[in-house]
């Protein structure tokens, strides 16, 4: 499974820009701020997504992309949790599998087997 510290940071970076998010890398062991999940899954708060280097690739950009999709009203209130309907969820799944061809040594399938992982 991809980990967040076994790919190219400079893209991670890169493709958050894009969409007015920013990265915060958390130390290994720390608990990770705003995970819903708990453990190694990334979290959000307000446009930050919170990682550390164990966290799965899949999971920095299934959050990233609830922010991206998350209207923007509940977007400044984001914490933990992005709520939203299925037809959000949906959508969310779908992004992040096109956003992984962003991320430098990643991309559409290895994304999509690690999610099935």
């Amino acid at each position: 499974m991809a980990a967040v510290g076994d790919v190219s940071r400079a893209s991670i970076d890169a493709l958050l820009r894009k969409y007015g998010l920013q990265l915060r890398v958390q130390a290994k062991g720390e608990q990770i701020t705003g995970s819903y999940w708990g453990g190694a899954e990334a979290g959000i708060v307000g446009q930050s997504v919170y990682v550390r280097s164990d966290t799965p690739v899949h999971s920095l950009l299934h959050e990233s992309c609830h922010v991206v999709c998350t209207a923007t009203h509940r977007r400044e209130q984001l914490d933990h949790d992005a709520g939203g309907d299925d037809l959000e969820e949906v959508a969310v799944c779908f992004l992040q599998v096109l956003l992984a061809e962003q991320i430098e040594g990643v991309g559409r399938e290895r994304v999509m087997q690690d999610m099935d992982a």
